[in-house]
Order: structure tokens, then C-alpha cells, then sequence
């Protein structure tokens, strides 16, 4: 009895919020084609993002904003015929879902993702951003802040002058 409760629990997957899900992967793999990355940049924004960020990817966030201790994803997708994009945030457990998307006009070029550390932007307004939350920049232009609100179970925004 004692060994087929070892054989169950060392069979169960064990997942850490550093760990990269196959849920995650296959939404990247649908949207591999759509997906800003730095070459679809301008070349004024990439050397601003050589220069001064870490960002390496600048289409892709994984990160934990609904906090149930699972990753999730957001994306900046190009439509493949035009210089629309559309922000899109992919909650995860089992298999990602999308539970958010958002159109960002054709600024196509400019635009690009950053993580916000809880408490890194001060907004100058009352703002809650103890949470994590992701900068949409529009190089040159501003940027929009957006962020999981708990109360209402869905993304919220916020624009925030350069």
C-alpha cells in the first residue's frame, strides 16, 4: 500500500512558478508569426532598448498577473496583413485561455511590452500597483499601464505620460 502512495505522488507534476508550461508554449507556437519581436522594431527603439532595458522579447511577458501561483502570458500580436496590434492576455492552469484582448491602433514599430515590478511606476494618482503589471510603451509617446483588478476578475488600464 505504502509503495503505490510513493508511486502516486512521485507521478503527480510538481510545477513552480519558474517553470515553463506546456500550456504557455502552445500559445507561443499559434503565435510565433504574429509576435512583435525586436526585429520588427524600429531602429531608433531597438538601440533605445539595447541601450537602457533588459528586454529581450519585446512581444512576450510570462508572469504571474492574476497571482494564483500560476504563470500567465500576454502577448503583442501583429495582424499578418496590416500594422494593427492587439494586446492580448492568456490566463493559465491547465491550458491557457484568453481572457483579454485589446486593440492598439497600427503604431506598428514603436510599441513594445515591460514587466512593472509591484510599487516600481508612480502614476501620480492613487493608483494600487502592489501588483504586478505590464507597460505597453509607444516609443516617444506615452505609455498604458495595464493590471489585474482583483475586485472585478478582469485587466484594467491606465495611461501614463512620458
Amino acid at each position: 500500500m505504502s509503495f503505490m502512495l510513493m508511486g502516486a505522488l512521485c507521478a503527480a507534476p510538481a510545477f513552480s512558478v519558474d517553470e515553463s508550461y506546456p500550456a504557455i508554449e502552445d500559445v507561443l507556437a499559434g503565435y510565433r508569426q504574429t509576435t512583435v519581436s525586436m526585429n520588427d522594431l524600429d531602429v531608433e527603439v531597438r538601440q533605445y532598448l539595447a541601450a537602457n532595458t533588459k528586454i529581450q522579447n519585446p512581444g512576450v511577458i510570462k508572469f504571474d498577473i492574476n497571482e494564483d501561483g500560476i504563470q500567465d502570458l500576454v502577448l503583442l500580436a501583429k495582424e499578418k496583413k496590416t500594422s494593427k496590434l492587439h494586446l492580448n492576455f492568456f490566463l493559465c492552469t491547465q491550458t491557457c485561455e484568453k481572457h483579454s484582448s485589446f486593440d492598439l491602433g497600427e503604431f506598428y514599430g514603436l510599441q513594445y511590452l515591460s514587466p512593472i515590478k509591484p510599487r516600481s511606476q508612480n502614476t501620480g494618482d492613487k493608483l494600487n500597483t502592489t501588483n504586478l503589471a505590464v507597460l505597453v510603451t509607444y516609443y516617444g509617446k506615452g505609455s498604458v499601464m495595464y493590471y489585474w483588478e482583483k475586485s472585478a476578475q478582469r485587466i484594467k488600464s491606465i495611461g501614463i505620460a512620458d
